[in-house]
């Protein structure tokens, strides 16, 4: 009995040990081609690193604003995800995190309301200075259940100068076939010069479709009011980017937010450019979008009452190692290899690519043959990377030639090029890198040779024959001993050379008379 409350203890240990999503479900009622960012909450319990992915099982009701993300122990997250409503219905879907354990936060769109081509706003009312010229843009989303056609688009009203000019004029839209949940953008001018002021002047921006055959009507009414020396009062908002600095291949999502951090509903627009500063393309931004390598995207937000706030990203590339098990590994041996990023933390959507063949796995083991070998490997928003590696056979002792004992040179033939240690005992002699090791053991004794996986001992005798002294063994005696040897030899030479010749006189006797002193010479 006293185990249980153990276990139980252990139990709810064990399960506060995970990721934590909050809120753990979403209900939202939508209209039809409507989308909205929420915020979903990732905690990080673990005191590890966790490697999140995050996936939606159907991206059109939800658009997560990253795949992945990374937590360390105990840090808490905030992902922005984008619901949206294609057309009226309910909707289910799931978003789906997957850490040490896959959690399932269930999604409901409810979407209602009534078929129609809607503006964005049914009466604009505008306050502007004379003699001048502005843009805006409006828009009309369809929420039938089908598409539309788009006819024509009228300015109609009383705003019409002593020229007969209309200053709503329509600078750009286009007609045509408009799908469900999409919108039709339309850029207007509102041109003050030459009109009177102060005045009010009212017109209606009519746009004419057809829907199944029948004709229909969308109108927005605008009240411009021109004043002179008008002064706007702005408050501030901030362009939020998720994630701040994405890569290649990511979705970028945005949101407007106010000065106490609660959502604005205006419009972004996005305008991208090659990295010369040419333009490329230019659209309101509905959805999260896929960024492209080799662009600048700058995007402008607009909201009525706010001051417009820019922000221009270049997605960069992060950058992928490709990590092995074994540094030097050997033919049909087992070897680990795995994409991770910079800090050595795997990569789950990674892919490698080893001698042609493709793994859906940022990690795969298999075994080598003996050779070069190449791998790539590569991940949305990383650098593709390559890497070869060398698989070399074991290093094996071809061939020994030399005598065996002291004093004779020993040659050892490696297979291949290699480093190589000799030692004897527990001192090491030489070292080296190539597939000959040729040296002249000195003492009897046991030599060993070191060289990878290799350890060979060579038993080395003391040889029985007078040996005349090595090279090695003259250059280890003092200078000083060779130069008093050339000095006793050279006094010895010397003296030899002027000894004097000593003189002998000898007395012959002679019948003819007495003796006579004879001199002779002799060394």
């Amino acid at each position: 009995m006293r185990i249980l409350p153990i276990i139980l203890f252990l139990m709810l240990a064990v399960n506060t040990l995970a990721i934590q999503v909050n809120p753990t479900s979403f209900t939202e009622q939508i209209q039809p081609g409507e989308s909205k960012v929420y915020t979903l909450t990732l905690e990080n319990d673990l005191n590890s690193t966790l490697n999140v992915s995050i996936i939606s099982s159907n991206e059109d009701i939800v658009i997560p604003a990253t795949d992945r993300i990374t937590l360390t122990p105990f840090e808490s997250r905030n992902l922005m995800i984008t619901i949206v409503s294609p057309a009226m219905g309910t909707y289910q879907s799931e978003l789906i995190v997957i850490g040490d354990d896959t959690i399932r936060v269930p999604v409901t769109v409810i979407s209602t309301g009534e078929e129609m081509l809607e503006p964005t706003f049914s009466k604009l009312i505008l306050t502007v200075e004379p003699d001048t010229t502005q843009s805006r843009t409006i828009s009309f989303r369809n929420k039938y259940s089908d598409r539309v056609e788009i006819k024509d688009i009228e300015v109609l009203g009383s705003i019409i100068t002593k020229e007969g000019m209309k200053p709503l004029r329509i600078k750009s839209a286009e007609l045509g076939w408009l799908d469900s949940g999409k919108d039709l953008t339309i850029e207007i001018d509102i041109d003050t010069v030459r009109l009177d002021y102060p005045k009010t002047y009212n017109c209606k921006l009519t746009v004419v479709y057809y829907y199944k055959g029948e004709r229909r009507e969308s109108s927005i009414d605008f009240q411009i009011n021109v004043q002179k020396s008008l002064t706007s009062i702005s408050k501030s908002m901030r362009l939020v980017l998720s994630p701040e600095e994405p890569s290649p291949g990511e979705k970028l999502s945005a949101i407007l937010l106010d000065e106490s951090n609660s959502t604005i509903a205006g419009k972004i627009f996005v305008t991208v450019y090659d990295l010369s500063g040419n333009e490329i393309s230019k659209f309101q931004m509905i959805e999260p979008f896929v960024l492209e390598s080799g662009k600048r995207y700058c995007l402008k937000g607009e909201a009525e009452y706010y001051e417009t706030v820019e922000k221009c990203i270049v997605p960069k590339s992060k950058y992928i190692r490709i990590k092995t098990s074994l540094e030097n590994p050997k033919p049909n041996e087992t070897i680990v290899i795995q994409v991770v990023d910079s800090s050595g933390d795997p990569i789950p959507n990674a892919k490698l690519t080893i001698d042609g063949k493709e793994y859906d796995s940022p990690q795969v083991t298999v075994m080598m043959d003996e050779g070069t070998h190449l791998i790539t490997a590569s991940a949305p928003g990383y650098e593709p990377i390559s890497r070869s590696i060398i698989v070399l056979p074991p290093v094996e002792i071809v061939n020994i030639t030399g005598k065996l004992t002291t004093g004779s040179f020993l040659s050892v033939l490696l297979n291949r090029d290699a480093y190589w240690e000799v030692w004897f005992g527990d001192n090491p002699l030489f070292n080296g890198t190539s597939s000959n090791i040729t040296f002249k053991p000195m003492k009897e004794g046991t030599y060993t040779i070191y060289s990878e996986d290799l350890i060979k001992d060579i038993e080395i005798k003391k040889s029985g024959f007078f040996q005349l002294p090595s090279f090695e063994m003259l250059r280890r005696i003092p200078s000083w001993v060779f130069i008093a040897i050339i000095a006793v030899v050279v006094i010895v030479f010397l003296a030899k050379g002027r000894r004097k010749k000593a003189k002998h006189i000898t007395l012959v006797g002679s019948r003819r008379g007495p003796a006579k002193p004879i001199e002779t010479e002799s060394e």
